[in-house]
């Protein structure tokens, strides 16, 4: 999921007789998606949304910053921080939300003297030397590993953009409870929901349109993959038995 334009897979549970996810299988693309949802700053998740989107105060809030006379605030920069916060690429796993265009990666310049203060804003002054701060300087992203204080060595080499290993099936309920590979298995959700066959099998892609509902449900709703895509009639449903 490199642009905005990928999508990810998530095969669904579907108990029929009442059209409710049970729950959904998915790997590392979708579940670095949702997770990444955690980072999103409030300022940009209102701003994805629609103004008759069912986001409570906030979007009203959101709404007062955006009528505020710009003579209200100490900076001018203060306002577009609340409307408008950066989210950096460092920050997601994926850009599925926000597309590439939107992620920016600040700029950072040092101290040309004392070299010991950085900035975003070219051209400030030191408060050490008093001189302006114009050298630019490029900053490194640690990879996940080093920000757990692991070496690449020891993940063998594996990947660590994102969140989650790769070429592992993780599974999630519909109020978005994520278990690991080796956790609550597929037939125990269904036993706990007193399910034993009939269960519907629906293959899905989850791209902007689906991400932008997954996360407005998140913020109503604890039956999210259900609200999301059984709010219509299923379409391509396998019927599956559950083993003994």
């Amino acid at each position: 999921m490199e642009d905005g334009d990928s999508k990810a897979i998530l095969e669904l549970f579907i108990d029929p007789q009442n059209s409710k996810v049970i729950c959904a299988s998915a790997q590392k693309e979708f579940i670095d998606f949702i997770f990444s949802l955690l980072k999103l700053p409030l300022g940009t998740v209102i701003k994805l949304f629609s103004p008759q989107s069912k986001i409570g105060s906030l979007g009203k809030l959101y709404q007062s910053v955006k009528n505020l006379d710009q003579v209200n605030f100490v900076t001018n920069r203060a306002k577009s921080s609340l409307l408008s916060p950066n989210v950096f690429i460092s920050d997601l796993a994926t850009p599925l939300l926000l597309g590439t265009a939107a992620i920016k990666e600040p700029t950072y310049y040092l101290c040309n003297s004392c070299k010991s203060k950085i900035t975003t804003v070219r051209n400030i002054l030191c408060p050490i030397c008093k001189l302006e701060m114009t050298e630019k300087v490029d900053f490194v992203v640690p990879s996940a590993s080093h920000s757990s204080g692991s070496t690449s060595t020891e993940d063998g080499g594996e990947s660590t953009k994102g969140f989650v290993r790769e070429g592992y099936y993780f599974t999630i309920t519909d109020d978005l409870v994520v278990t690991p590979p080796c956790g609550m298995s597929i037939r125990k959700i269904f036993e706990n929901y007193g399910i034993v066959d009939g269960i519907e099998l629906k293959k899905v892609f989850v791209g902007i349109k689906e991400g932008l509902a997954i996360l407005e449900a998140s913020l109503e709703s604890s039956t999210v993959l259900t609200d999301v895509f059984c709010s219509a009639p299923t379409k391509k449903r396998k019927r599956i038995m559950i083993s003994q």
